[in-house]
């Protein structure tokens, strides 16, 4: 295959892509299924020290991709895997803020993504891993939808399981 008929990298066809294609259309696999499965009682706090320990091994990414990255983990911070806040009113509890890590519409959290992600960088030591992820957060800044955010995660992971 010669330069001219290869075919563009995952990166670059991400880029390309208007993500919110896949909204409500992620048929996860069946590995990432049981792999959110294993980790979704995972308690918040060891979450958040996974992606403290994470975050260290990204020390030197763009202002961009360190954005995407502390939004992920702020909004679990703030949410953990709940879809929203309850606000108590005198006519009882209604539903407040959305989370902004919940994808509604293929039911995910992009911090479960970001917990296996951890693993992949921190645990596993996957190199070329670290490599997608961090052209994946620098891409999340061009918009931090929930959904933008889940696809841009599981796609990766998907790719390398």
């Amino acid at each position: 295959m010669d330069d001219t008929t290869k075919k563009p990298s995952l990166n670059i066809q991400m880029q390309k892509l208007n993500l919110h294609f896949y909204d409500g259309k992620i048929a996860c696999s069946e590995f990432i299924q049981a792999e959110i499965l294993r980790i979704s009682d995972t308690p918040k706090e060891d979450k958040m020290v996974a992606f403290a320990k994470l975050k260290e091994n990204l020390k030197n990414i763009s202002p961009q991709a360190l954005g995407c990255l502390n939004a992920i983990i702020n909004a679990h911070q703030n949410f953990g895997r709940r879809k929203h806040l309850e606000i108590d009113t005198p006519q009882g509890k209604r539903p407040g803020n959305d989370n902004p890590n919940y994808d509604p519409s293929n039911n995910f959290f992009a911090c479960d993504f970001l917990y296996l992600c951890y693993e992949r960088v921190c645990v596993l030591k996957d190199k070329d891993f670290l490599v997608e992820l961090v052209i994946q957060l620098t891409d999340m800044a061009s918009g931090l939808c929930a959904p933008g955010r889940c696809s841009r995660l599981y796609m990766i992971l998907d790719k390398t399981d």
